[in-house]
């Protein structure tokens, strides 16, 4: 029915907004409360790393860029890549290429700040979105991110582990037209032209992509 005026909520109570949104109206106690965080976190949480996944970074991605474009603000996204991971697992087992990506995950969590997006999207590639800083401050912490990484070896229950990471960076400025699935594609591409450079390194993909 069409609510109209002041009315008390009830538990369990579903409110549509316009044709697509509905609001769900729980009243929860402490367990019950821990229960639905902890499920909504296996939802939209990578297991090793804690990171977003890659659905919750799509989604995430998507509305950033919806907010770019309205707003007329800069948006940036940064992939990431582990060199050669495959020479770490077979040095030190799959148990060493795991603490190798949560030693990525808490680098990037280090550096980004709080309003940032960072994700892992597949097996050793991780993503951070960033908005409102300029081309020159994406690059900039891009090669914050990679220098952290690779400047001294990861001491670890197997060894010390050392490695290094590629990035590509894309970024959109204020007033343009920011596409989400755009971007992904130009850091993409800009993260294999890092790779294509030698490794370790970083690119950005060039302006209007």
């Amino acid at each position: 029915m069409r609510v109209e005026g002041t009315r008390a909520l009830e538990d369990d109570c579903r409110i549509g907004l316009g044709a697509a949104t509905v609001l769900h109206f729980r009243l929860l106690d402490d367990i019950e409360f821990e229960a639905a965080r902890h499920t909504h976190a296996l939802t939209v949480r990578d297991p090793l790393t804690g990171l977003y996944n890659r659905r919750h970074l799509e989604e995430r991605l998507s509305s950033e860029a919806a907010f770019a474009r309205r707003h007329h603000t800069a948006l940036s996204l940064l992939l990431l890549d582990i060199d050669h991971f495959k020479r770490i697992n077979d040095a030190h087992g799959h148990s060493g290429g795991d603490a190798a990506l949560r030693m990525l995950a808490q680098t990037l969590l280090a550096t980004a700040r709080k309003e940032d997006v960072v994700a892992r999207f597949g097996g050793e590639e991780f993503a951070l979105v960033a908005r409102g800083i300029d081309r020159e401050g994406a690059l900039q912490l891009a090669e914050r991110v990679r220098k952290a990484v690779c400047a001294a070896p990861m001491s670890t229950e197997y060894g010390p582990i050392s490695f290094t990471i590629s990035a590509g960076v894309a970024h959109s400025d204020p007033g343009d037209d920011c596409d989400a699935r755009r971007m992904f594609e130009a850091a993409d591409r800009a993260l294999y032209a890092a790779k294509d450079a030698g490794r370790n390194c970083v690119a950005v993909a060039p302006a209007g992509e």
